[in-house]
């Protein structure tokens, strides 16, 4: 759970014996850091770099101190469901729930240990196509709803458990993800976890005929996907898109091919095949 924004500057200020005064010159006002450090205001970007800059502060350091950036043990842990899950290797999630099995947690790991094995569980089902239930999330959902704000690690913990979430929960979880959030998108490489887990939500949404919903998912993803170069998740947008029109009785297909058709210049054979796969479940033709 990150702390607030404003506690942090205020921490770190402290730590570095510096005076309101000191951090505002030729910035702004002292007044004006008075209201960032009592969480009443919160700086653009460009005023929080430059604040960063006062204080010999890097964006990183900044929100791993705010708890905004997840721990390298943290980082570890995901990077490795992920690698896991994309190349459906049901034995290795088996032996990382083993490793997490072995390991002797303090009481204050006790929950990252909990939600670790939540996810491992979904993880292992949804390859073994038993799909997940709700009770296994639930202590990760009430977590999520309850934090007071979201950083690195509450966003993947959401992008892990969606599917395994139903719908009304799922709704209430987009609420949260964008309005606790934004403190998060200050950092330079939030657009890509953003926009992937917002194309996510949006496909679970379609997949479940709920297309209001998977419209607002996919709305919500497009200010990140704007800022991404060409990438597959700019392309997974519009495939969405299409989608949705088709869903809605209008003409996508258009816009299908030639998602799919961009794909096959770059030889993209794998996202190819995930695409057809996923029309597939929604019993579109394109």
């Amino acid at each position: 759970m990150s702390v607030n924004f404003g506690d942090t500057l205020k921490l770190i200020r402290k730590s570095k014996n510096m005076t309101q005064l000191d951090v505002a010159n030729n910035i702004t006002t002292p007044a004006f850091i008075s209201k960032i450090e009592s969480n009443s205001s919160i700086p653009n970007a460009e005023m929080f770099y430059r604040i960063l800059c006062r204080l010999h502060v890097s964006p990183e350091e900044f929100f791993v101190v705010n708890g905004i950036a997840y721990k390298n043990e943290d980082k570890y842990f995901f990077d490795n469901i992920d690698k896991l899950i994309s190349s459906g290797n049901l034995y290795g999630l088996r032996n990382l729930h083993i490793e997490e099995d072995k390991k002797n947690c303090s009481d204050d790991d006790e929950k990252t240990r909990k939600f670790r094995k939540i996810i491992l569980n979904i993880s292992k089902s949804n390859l073994q196509g038993s799909g997940a239930q709700i009770q296994d999330v639930t202590p990760v959902f009430e977590y999520l709803i309850n934090v007071e704000s979201w950083g690195e690690y509450e966003l993947l913990l959401y992008d892990h458990i969606q599917a395994a979430l139903n719908t009304e929960n799922l709704e209430l979880l987009l609420h949260a993800c964008m309005s606790k959030s934004n403190e998060y998108w200050l950092l330079d490489d939030s657009n890509q976890l953003m926009a992937r887990l917002l194309l996510n939500t949006a496909k679970i949404f379609l997949l479940r005929e709920s297309n209001e919903w998977a419209e607002k998912a996919l709305a919500s993803a497009r200010p990140f996907t704007l800022k991404l170069d060409v990438s597959i998740l700019s392309v997974e947008y519009n495939f969405l898109k299409g989608a949705i029109l088709v869903k809605k009785g209008l003409d996508g297909r258009k816009i299908i091919r030639e998602s799919i058709m961009v794909l096959e210049y770059f030889e993209d054979e794998f996202h190819v095949s995930q695409f057809i796969d996923y029309l597939k479940q929604l019993k579109l033709k394109y």
